[in-house]
């Protein structure tokens, strides 16, 4: 779920850069900052990046009681959904060119301005199972800049933090939770 969903954003990113900086390859790519040996991963020079840099639960959205359905003449319980928000870095990797990085970064934060929502139904390509999903800049002072950049194991390049929010996971394997109530009745005590 957490591929797909950013797998979409880097999609209609890229379509929007290509259609505004023509080019033939890819501006963006999905990837992590560094390998495991701190070396930059291939492919990184001259894109832009979308990485995932945190996880976290949406306390405000996720339930925390068990989904009880009525399916066949039983109910049927499944895991409460988990509502997760994704932190995701948006960096310039374009060292012989600068000023072109710093374009298609801009042009990365106009589309995300412009487009901050997407739902299922009205933006093709939303995976299945995803109903909406929102795209909100956060703001970073200097020092947490570096953190994050110190964290990644990365050199500082150009970029825009943003949360990915409502990015729902449901596990729908089913318990049988047993006959519905159909009922209610008091016993006389004797």
């Amino acid at each position: 779920m957490i591929y797909d969903a950013l797998e979409f954003l880097r999609g209609t990113l890229n379509r929007a850069l290509v259609q505004r900086f023509p080019t033939a390859q890819d501006w963006v790519l999905l990837s992590a900052l560094t390998q495991a040996d701190g070396t930059p991963p291939p492919g990184l020079k001259s894109r832009l990046c979308l990485s995932l840099i945190n996880i976290e639960r949406d306390p405000t959205a996720s339930g925390t009681a068990p989904r009880v359905q009525p399916d066949e003449g039983q109910m049927i319980s499944r895991a409460p959904l988990l509502a997760l928000n994704l932190d995701v870095l948006v960096s310039a990797h374009f060292e012989d060119a600068y000023g072109d990085g710093l374009k298609l970064l801009s042009g990365a934060i106009d589309h995300f301005q412009g487009k901050p929502h997407y739902r299922a139904g009205a933006d093709p390509g939303l995976p299945a199972g995803m109903t909406k999903l929102s795209v909100e800049w956060v703001d970073l002072n200097l020092q947490e800049i570096f953190n994050i950049w110190t964290v990644l194991g990365g050199h500082y390049v150009p970029s825009a933090l943003y949360k990915v929010r409502m990015l729902l996971v449901a596990d729908d394997r089913a318990e049988r939770a047993g006959a519905p109530i159909t009922r209610l009745g008091l016993e006389p005590r004797p």
